[in-house]
């Protein structure tokens, strides 16, 4: 039997071999301060891209490998804004029944349930959506658009979109969840997939070479896919796209993987942009909106059934809100910093994107969502490609996703509430609407 002063000194050469072991693995990585504090710094915009998410995400939340997340899936739809969805979503901030725009005659035209499920276009450019703004005075939405101006002013509700109100009682969404910046489409696709839209304010593309959430994952050696139809927006990064044109697929190669599980981990899934009022897919006018309904159905519906589906999650949003009207003022926001785009076209210095643009619908899709939460926290574009950042261990790519806090209150990772998931409404595609919408549109009209 060994003395007591001989095992004195094995639990002693046992402690010292166990540090030694740790030793050998490398410092222990730092302790992360606690969101409370790290919330100030964000709050007054004192982060910079490149910044690791363990520096500006609090020890509260998960990051990496702790957010129980293979898959996330991230889809746009087009240009429409909260209230003209969702105002009549029980438990949600929408607008008044009797809220009203002026017109350009100084009448009023207030607000009223469209009937119609294709219509022309309103405006939405920059300086369209700054007017609409109005420093918050939130007026200019009929004025902008001329003499279809009335159409901003229409809405939809749950008899005209069963689907989606029924993702709204199953899963998670928000009523504070804005678009990036006040204006089109590309550039706030551009802050979805890059942080930033170099400060152009236009429909057309960034620097060929611009760097963006494709090329991060790249260099940390994680697979992705774009799944689209036709001519996929995410394209517009040239260098990236020319580079890497194989892991441009089908929403059919999309069906095909999610059946094999063979789904990366990151996927940006797109509509049909070009097409008719009846064929096109993305709801940007004079597309029919239940056509759109229909194709984020499918996709729904294709991941729920796959074997993905418990370690997924889809991020479903609009890129902008199309020029309808939407009764809350965008508030300020961190610039993205970073350098200007080579491309004189509508350039605007790095100050003047201080503001997120119009509220737009939003959804986290996910067995960890909480169902039938509405978020009434702050949230943006920028926060779910913070969540991409987070999740697989890439560094800000701009300081304006640095400065965002990913949507942690719409999951619960503890108690998946869906991990077998719910039964929706289907999506249904009105003949006679459909049908119409053809009559009335029937030319190709792009983004």
């Amino acid at each position: 039997m060994l003395s007591g002063k001989w095992i004195s000194i094995l639990i002693a050469v046992a402690a010292l071999a166990g540090g030694a072991g740790a030793c050998s693995k490398g410092p222990a990585a730092p302790v992360r301060a606690s969101d409370s504090v790290l919330a100030v710094q964000r709050a007054s915009c004192g982060f910079r891209a490149g910044a690791p998410a363990a520096d500006t995400i609090g020890k509260e939340h998960p990051i990496g490998a702790d957010i129980p997340v293979d898959h996330v899936f991230v889809l746009l739809q087009e240009n429409r804004s909260f209230d003209h969805y969702f105002s009549s979503l029980a438990g949600a901030d929408g607008a008044r029944a009797d809220a009203t725009n002026p017109d350009a005659d100084g009448g009023l035209v207030h607000r009223y349930h469209q009937t119609e499920y294709c219509s022309g276009d309103t405006a939405h450019g920059w300086t369209q959506s700054h007017t609409q703004w109005n420093d918050g005075g939130l007026d200019g939405f009929v004025v902008t658009s001329g003499r279809t101006g009335r159409i901003a002013m229409g809405y939809f509700d749950e008899s005209d979109l069963p689907f989606y109100y029924g993702l709204a009682r199953n899963f998670a969404t928000s009523d504070r969840f804005f678009c990036s910046l006040l204006g089109p489409t590309l550039p706030n696709r551009m802050f979805a997939l890059a942080g930033t839209s170099f400060g152009l304010i236009q429909n057309v593309p960034p620097p060929a070479d611009a760097p963006n959430v494709f090329e991060a994952l790249l260099a940390k050696g994680i697979d992705w896919k774009v799944y689209g139809q036709r001519t996929p927006s995410a394209a517009m990064f040239l260098s990236t796209t020319s580079r890497n044109i194989n892991r441009f697929l089908t929403i059919e190669d999309f069906e095909r993987d999610a059946a094999a599980n063979t789904l990366p981990p990151f996927a940006f899934i797109e509509p049909r942009y070009l097409g008719t009022g009846a064929t096109r897919s993305d709801e940007h006018p004079p597309g029919d909106i239940q056509m759109g309904q229909a194709f984020v159905a499918r996709v729904v519906k294709t991941l729920m059934a796959s074997p993905a589906w418990k370690r997924s999650v889809l991020f479903f949003s609009y890129d902008e809100h199309g020029g309808y009207y939407d009764h809350v003022s965008p508030p300020k926001a961190c610039t993205p910093g970073g350098l200007m785009s080579d491309n004189t076209n509508g350039t605007r210095p790095m100050s003047e994107f201080d503001r997120y643009g119009f509220r737009v619908p939003f959804f986290a899709i996910s067995p960890y969502s909480k169902r039938g939460l509405i978020s009434h926290v702050e949230r943006s574009h920028d926060s779910i490609l913070r969540f991409v950042e987070a999740r697989f261990g890439l560094a800000a790519l701009s300081d304006r996703t640095a400065n965002a806090l990913p949507p942690y209150e719409l999951f619960d990772f503890a108690n998946p509430p869906n991990l077998v998931p719910p039964t929706l409404p289907e999506a249904v595609v009105d003949p006679v609407q459909l049908s119409s919408c053809m009559e009335r549109f029937p030319e190709e009209f792009g983004l």
